[in-house]
């Protein structure tokens, strides 16, 4: 595996046999070398766990893990191992839905579809510009789902 950071700060990672298998590239100031609580891979979402200082992957079915302090991980990165997040800025990827994005009930991932299950976490965490390009930058308000 070939791992290649470009100067204008893309990421490429490829096979043996040099296929490119996943790129993705971020802008913004604020990319910080954070430590990761469980195997992440580039894209997830995350939150800070003030237990331990590290970052887990984000989920809006447990309050605890969608209201604290958010992250994007740039790159791989394995359990207790440190890596880039990106803690605000823009993100680009593939398959988003343009419009707000919201912590998703599935761990790790953003949504464009508010969470509507009881006790669910509703808190927006940047805004897809188009189908590739996510500007991060969550909020620091969030509501619980009452039904």
């Amino acid at each position: 595996m070939k791992v290649k950071l470009g100067t204008d700060k893309s990421l490429e990672i490829s096979n043996q046999s040099d296929v490119v298998v996943h790129e993705i590239s971020y802008s913004g100031q604020d990319v910080e070398f954070l430590t990761a609580g469980e195997d992440v891979v580039a894209g997830d979402l995350c939150y800070l766990k003030t237990a331990d200082n590290k970052y887990w992957k984000a989920d809006a079915s447990a309050e605890a893990t969608a209201n604290s302090r958010l992250a994007i991980a740039i790159a791989t990165i394995a359990a207790d191992a440190d890596g880039d997040f990106l803690v605000r800025g823009t993100y680009t990827g593939s398959g988003f839905t343009v419009g707000p994005q919201y912590i998703s009930e599935t761990a790790g991932d953003h949504t464009h579809t508010a969470p509507t299950t009881a006790a669910a976490i509703q808190r927006i965490v940047g805004h897809c510009i188009s189908t590739t390009v996510l500007v991060f930058e969550p909020s620091q308000y969030w509501q619980e789902v009452v039904t």
